[in-house]
């Protein structure tokens, strides 16, 4: 049986081996889009570094290098809007009651200040309006909306986006 490598864009089964997806036409792992080094396909995380080779990425680049020290940031990729700033991995969460179920939403990862400052507002603002409704979603939204903010708060050192 032949082994098969999924796309990181499509998501699509190719035969290990391939360079390039058969669907879409997208580079299949060769090196880690941060340290550069060479990784198995068969790898999830890189060797060199411990990056996750196929959770939050959602496109590839082939220029991306490995990363630059900023203080406590890294001059790298933001996982949202791919532009190359020193980012902040954050966790912001979203929480809607609705007096007997909750709907959640939420960001994690490697974000520049910009997509730090949006998601914080959209997310923490309809958290503030709408959390409070059922007696589940009136706990969380006390635990999420001074998560949210402390998050924000230490991402505020951040430069701006080039």
């Amino acid at each position: 049986m032949q082994q098969m490598l999924p796309c990181r864009n499509c998501g699509s089964s190719n035969p290990l081996g391939q360079r390039f997806c058969g669907v879409c036409g997208g580079r299949l792992i060769a090196t880690c889009p941060y340290c550069q080094t060479t990784v198995d396909p068969e790898r999830r995380f890189c060797p060199n570094c411990g990056a996750d080779l196929f959770g939050g990425m959602q496109k590839t680049t082939s220029d991306i290098q490995e990363p630059r020290t900023v203080g406590s940031a890294y001059a790298s990729f933001c996982e949202n809007c791919w532009s190359e700033s020193p980012t902040k991995y954050v966790e912001l969460h979203q929480n809607i009651g609705l007096l007997v179920i909750r709907l959640n939403k939420s960001v994690k990862g490697n974000l520049c200040k910009a997509c730090i400052r949006k998601y914080f507002w959209q997310f923490t603002t309809t958290t503030f309006f709408l959390g409070w409704w059922g007696i589940i979603s009136f706990f969380v939204t006390l635990f999420i909306l001074p998560n949210n903010v402390i998050r924000y708060l230490s991402s505020l050192g951040l430069p701006e986006p080039r």
